[in-house]
């Protein structure tokens, strides 16, 4: 509603002022005759008029820099556009506030444009702004900037992530069994890491020492990937959703219908994406 609300206001501004109510006129009268006062007395009079003010004001080049960083910040806060990040990014960083340019800069992941910028802050002095702009790269899923520039002590986690990610197996191995010598996740990780390797073998240790839904439905991926229904069924039945439904369709390959049949009905009465499918499915063999 409020981005109607904007483009009503600014076409609006293109006609006559005088057809517009107050204090939309006063806005329009005060940023063509760069009022500064003005604005400001309509930035403090609070509501939706305020944030109005603020992109005007972040665009005053009478004002200092650091007063237009705060009013540029505060608008993209409330109207989240790209080009309003863009705009609170630029001054931010011009004027040093260091922390909040590296959240405007992540909100405008994938951009290029962020991704270095954020490189620059990650191998700056500040040890805290480096750590934010790291944090910021890789929950974005910029692994390539990550890697480049990731410190000595960073997390096992997020290096074996962010190489696997790359397809980078190898460089992610050593990652993942530390992961895995203190979290027994790191074995889920590890497994599919080998099972891209090509040693199937050790991916089912790995993933055996992970018993989950989550480490039974990789074992019977792999035990259909060779051919071993009987024991790609048995881990499947004991996983996830998907792993259900990848049973039923090995049943059904082999015309084991009244086995499937109720796998279907369980599949339809839980909330997973493959629910409506199921149903439609029991239905079809019922």
């Amino acid at each position: 509603m409020r981005y109607l609300v904007l483009l009503l206001i600014l076409v609006l501004s293109s006609c006559r002022s005088a057809f517009l109510p107050e204090p939309y006129q006063t806005l329009v009268e005060a940023g063509r005759h760069h009022d500064v006062s003005a604005l400001e007395r309509l930035y403090a009079a609070g509501g939706y008029i305020s944030i109005l003010a603020a992109n005007v004001l972040a665009n005053e080049a009478a004002l200092p820099e650091m007063s237009r960083a705060a009013y540029a910040r505060e608008y993209a806060l409330y109207q989240d556009g790209r080009m309003a990040w863009r705009r609170a990014a630029h001054l931010l960083a011009a004027t040093g506030k260091g922390e909040e340019a590296v959240d405007a800069y992540a909100r405008l992941m994938p951009d290029k444009g962020a991704i270095r910028t954020l490189e620059q802050y990650a191998q700056g002095d500040n040890p805290m702004l480096a750590q934010a702009a790291r944090n910021a790269l890789f929950s974005h899923a910029a692994y390539r900037a990550y890697l480049k520039v990731a410190s000595k002590d960073s997390p096992p986690t997020r290096m074996a992530r962010a190489n696997y990610r790359l397809h980078r197996y190898q460089e992610a191995l050593p990652y993942y069994r530390t992961w895995a010598a203190t979290d027994a996740l790191g074995y889920l990780g590890l497994g599919w890491d080998l099972y891209h390797l090509g040693d199937v073998t050790q991916a089912l240790v790995a993933f055996a020492r992970y018993p989950s839904p989550e480490g039974h439905y990789a074992m019977g991926y792999i035990y259909e990937q060779e051919g071993r229904v009987a024991s790609a069924l048995k881990m499947y039945l004991s996983s996830s959703a998907e792993g259900i439904w990848r049973a039923t369709g090995l049943l059904e390959a082999q015309h084991q219908l009244h086995e499937a049949l109720p796998l279907y009905l369980r599949l339809a009465k839980g909330d997973s994406s493959y629910a409506e499918d199921a149903a439609f499915r029991a239905w079809v063999l019922a």
